[in-house]
């Protein structure tokens, strides 16, 4: 997915500058999985609810305001439900209009780097100039 994100974002795209959390002094860093064009803060995430839940908490306290959620179902049972936990989980933290959630649907695979884009948008991405 992350090779997918840089094909789509090119430089926009980074898992290394913004992605730590700091969670205080003496505790652990966290890492999401990247961020695009310095604004927006990306998690891509295909286990189980459980496992996902912990990772909205990593999405929540990175400090950009745009969220984008990535849901590959690889792990869940029921992959809707999940993405609509996911977007009630987020409302409660973030305002809606600060986040995103994107279901790669895997039998319209193809569509997905027109999906995430349209969220990054939608969260003011803008793409550079050829």
């Amino acid at each position: 997915m992350k090779g997918l994100l840089r094909q789509a974002f090119g430089a926009d795209y980074s898992e290394l500058s913004e992605a730590g959390i700091d969670y205080g002094v003496g505790a652990a860093r966290a890492r999401i999985d990247g961020t695009i064009a310095g604004r927006i803060a990306v998690e891509i995430e295909s286990r189980t609810d459980k496992q996902i839940r912990g990772a909205l908490l990593d999405l929540i306290c990175h400090h950009f305001e745009n969220k984008l959620l990535i849901v590959v179902p690889v792990q869940m049972t029921n992959e809707h439900r999940t993405v609509v936990m996911c977007q009630n989980i987020l409302a409660k933290f973030v305002p809606v209009a600060n986040f995103r959630v994107v279901l790669v649907e895997l039998q319209k695979f193809d569509q997905f780097i027109d999906d995430v884009k349209t969220a990054a948008r939608d969260l003011g991405w803008m793409a550079q100039s050829p």
